[in-house]
């Protein structure tokens, strides 16, 4: 064919495959171990509860409930999720995430300022701390308060004065983690988040912010006729049984959990991991652009042979 024809389709084909390349790679997935939910065990939960902050103690599950005019803190009952105590807030607070530090908890409100001191025993209101920003998720790792507001940055703060003592961003593989922290629960020196509108709860590095694992609660029994406001949010440690309790906003349950680690939990290399999911669609394209060039390049091969032979004056030879 042409020399032209042929450095044509070359370019051609080039840019087919270099364009495909991300549809056969696509981008690197995280290289983070990947967990799963193992339920053990389901209780039933008030599904007019827009649960906000969860924790266990003395088997008993305390919960934070929010929206305006309907905010509170309640101590429930596991087995049969029935009330046992409950402080109503007033409607110009909005209850968000909870902490037990001793014996007090400190609960947050979203957009007040406020973070509320209840004795655990009494529901009594001791005292109250200030705060700049929004509160969301918040918990007690023995030493110091973590707390969120909503971004992918956490706040540490001083259990008694609630003063801001420092921060972390938090990333996935040295990237800015692009979901926004919701619930918190500090375990043996990891933070679990809750993340805003995904089922899934992130494990946190409380020294660097690193995302060390990620848990993929999608499958629970009840997501399957959840609405979308329906979201996943709350995540309480059981230390007498070292396992986990979560539910949902207006989740009728509430379940007992273990984390899982999946078989397939990390892929380093993406190029390698991603030929186990060829794609046709590339190669057929580029198969079918080919055989259109060479359809094209003999129309132009048969122009030029008639065009070379055809006299361009009638009766005159060339």
């Amino acid at each position: 064919m042409p020399r032209h024809t042929s450095t044509i389709m070359c370019v051609f084909v080039i840019l087919f495959v270099g364009l495909g390349t991300p549809s056969i790679y696509g981008e690197k997935s995280p290289s983070v171990p990947v967990f799963e939910v193992e339920v053990i065990d389901e209780y039933n939960h008030d599904n007019e509860s827009w649960t906000q902050g969860l924790l266990m103690y003395n088997e008993s599950l305390y919960e934070s409930k929010g929206q305006y005019g309907n905010s509170s803190l309640r101590k429930l009952d596991l087995e049969s999720g029935n009330v046992l105590n409950e402080l109503k807030f007033n409607e110009t607070y909005f209850a968000e995430g909870i902490a037990l530090v001793d014996d007090r908890i400190i609960l947050l409100t979203w957009r007040e300022g406020t973070a509320f001191v209840i004795n655990v025993d009494t529901f009594e209101v001791i005292s109250n701390f200030s705060y700049q920003g929004e509160g969301w998720g918040l918990c007690y790792d023995g030493v110091k308060l973590v707390m969120s507001d909503g971004s992918n940055k956490l706040y540490f703060r001083e259990p008694n004065t609630f003063e801001l003592i420092g921060t972390i961003n938090v990333t996935l593989e040295g990237v800015p983690y692009s979901g926004m922290l919701n619930e918190l629960e500090c375990v043996n020196g990891d933070i679990y988040a809750n993340v805003w509108y995904e089922n899934e709860i992130v494990v946190i590095d409380s020294m660097n912010g690193d995302i060390k694992s990620i848990i993929d609660v999608g499958g629970l029994s009840y997501q399957e006729n959840s609405t979308y406001h329906e979201i996943l949010n709350g995540i309480a440690f059981d230390e007498n049984n070292s396992n986990f309790i979560i539910t949902g906003k207006n989740w009728p349950v509430a379940y007992r959990v273990n984390f899982l680690e999946t078989e397939l939990n990390e892929i380093s290399d993406p190029i390698i991991d991603n030929l186990d999911e060829p794609s046709i669609i590339i190669p057929l394209l580029v198969t079918l652009f080919m055989l259109i060039v060479w359809a094209f390049d003999l129309i132009i091969r048969h122009k030029v042979k008639d065009d070379a032979v055809k006299p361009s004056v009638p009766g005159e030879i060339i």
